[in-house]
C-alpha cells in the first residue's frame, strides 16, 4: 500500500527525524511510504491523491497542512493510520 506521511514540516532541522522513522515502519510493514519532505511542496496534494492510505504523525493536528491533508483523505476515503504505530514498533524492537 502506498501511504503518504503528514505531519508538522514547520519544526527544527530534527523535524526530519520523526518522518524518517515512519518512513522505516512503513516499509518493514511492507508498505510504499511516501514522505512529503522529499517531493516540491507545490505537488503534495497531487502526490497524496495518488496513494492509497495517510499516515498520521503526533503533531499532526497543529498543522494547517497536515489538517488539509487528513480532510482531502477523508473526503477521498483513504485508509487513515496513526503514528502511534510507530512508537509501539519502536518498542518491541527494543
Amino acid at each position: 500500500m502506498k501511504v503518504y506521511i503528514s505531519g508538522d514540516t514547520s519544526g527544527p532541522p530534527q523535524t526530519k527525524f520523526k518522518f524518517e522513522d515512519a518512513e522505516v515502519y512503513l516499509k518493514n510493514n511492507n508498505h510504499i511510504p511516501v514522505n512529503p519532505l522529499k517531493i516540491d511542496p507545490s505537488r503534495r496534494n497531487e502526490v497524496l491523491a495518488s496513494c492509497d492510505a495517510i499516515f498520521l504523525l503526533g503533531d499532526w493536528a497543529q498543522s494547517q497542512e497536515s489538517i488539509m491533508e487528513k480532510h482531502i483523505a477523508d473526503t477521498t476515503g483513504k485508509k487513515i493510520l496513526f503514528d502511534s504505530l510507530v512508537e509501539e514498533h519502536k518498542n518491541l524492537k527494543g
